[in-house]
């Protein structure tokens, strides 16, 4: 068996994932079309792709963990997940509809008004390929007043807990 982290490059993360022993499995970093080529049914990919170096969406290899888990490889981390890590509305999204608190999500561009936020709010200028390059759109969140907020954001000091 192959446990395979498949990525577009080998950052310092992936190397100490991969270097992890995986019990009855050698150990690899493959790139997606790698993986293709060497992967079959029962072997086990890792999907690491991140955003690219531009912003404008994930690296390319989403589509081939999709191929991949179609040909009975065991793929953790596969599209709909990368998506939702990476395109933060998405995430949003995926949250809401699972029920799991979130705080409110609001899309903008350059030229609208940003609405009033309370904290905490976070910012992104780019959403994954939806608008012009450059940073020129965007989104805000924000919990509500009185809003069930999730425990990773504290009001007390607007940003992850410790």
């Amino acid at each position: 068996m192959i446990f395979a982290l498949v990525a577009q490059r080998a950052t310092e993360t992936n190397v100490a994932l991969a270097s992890r022993p995986w019990p009855g499995a050698e150990s690899l970093i493959l790139t997606p079309q790698e993986a293709l080529e060497r992967l079959e049914a029962g072997d086990v990919a890792l999907g690491r792709l991140d955003v690219k170096p531009t912003l404008d969406g994930v690296d390319d290899g989403v589509s081939d963990l999709a191929r991949l888990a179609a040909r009975g490889v065991r793929v953790l981390n596969g599209p709909r997940t990368l998506l939702a890590a990476h395109d933060k509305l998405l995430t949003a999204r995926e949250f809401f509809q699972a029920g799991i608190p979130h705080p409110a999500t609001t899309i903008f561009t350059a030229s609208d008004e940003a609405p009033p936020l309370e904290p905490p709010v976070m910012s992104q200028t780019t959403c994954m390929g939806r608008g012009p390059p450059g940073g020129s759109s965007g989104f805000r969140s924000s919990a509500p007043s009185g809003a069930s907020q999730p425990k990773s954001f504290e009001p007390s000091n607007g940003g992850p807990a410790g």
